[in-house]
């Protein structure tokens, strides 16, 4: 994709790396302007803040995963400095198998060509601190007299991803990952 600024004679180009589709998808937002910048960040875990390397990062439709320090570099983000505000409005998002997907947003622009988020702090699936709404399931089971002792399973297709036994008040509550 290319962009031409006013009053610029060449063209900016962006490249969007993408993996192979193979069903429809949405593939977010592809964000082009006048000038291109470097975003960098570190991306830790909630559980312990320890780094957390393989999250995939992704801004602006330019995305890269963490190194074994947690650190993530995504080249080519547009960027424009007569208008910031855009860039500080661009929503990303952060993720990690056995983690909750994180929506971000850059926190300042960029210096020298290079904007440095805060830390990206992602939660374990697991554990027993459930994230806020909408991750978190709960509800009655009736009849009342029926309810203690049934099972509640949530599943994605044959593979269980939480189960529940509900007790004599009739009630069960449970938190979900995000999807």
């Amino acid at each position: 994709m290319s962009y031409l600024p006013a009053g610029a004679s060449t063209p900016v180009t962006f490249r969007f790396d993408f993996a192979a589709v193979t069903a429809d998808r949405d593939l977010g937002d592809l964000v082009i302007g006048p000038e291109k910048i470097t975003v960098r960040g570190t991306v830790r875990t909630t559980a312990d803040n320890s780094v957390l390397p393989g999250a995939l990062v992704s801004l602006g439709g330019q995305s890269g995963l963490s190194d074994a320090s947690g650190n993530f570099a995504l080249a080519n983000v547009a960027y424009d400095s007569a208008r910031p505000n855009g860039f500080l409005s661009l929503e990303g998002r952060a993720g990690r198998t056995g983690f909750f997907t994180r929506a971000f947003t850059p926190d300042s622009g960029p210096s020298s060509g290079i904007a440095t988020l805060a830390d990206i702090l992602l939660q374990p699936d697991t554990g027993d601190v459930p994230p806020g709404t909408p991750a978190t399931l709960e509800g009655n089971v009736t009849p009342n007299a029926s309810a203690n002792g049934a099972i509640i399973e949530v599943r994605r297709g044959t593979t269980l991803v939480r189960r529940f036994t509900v007790g004599a008040d009739a009630r069960y509550g449970f938190w979900l990952p995000v999807g």
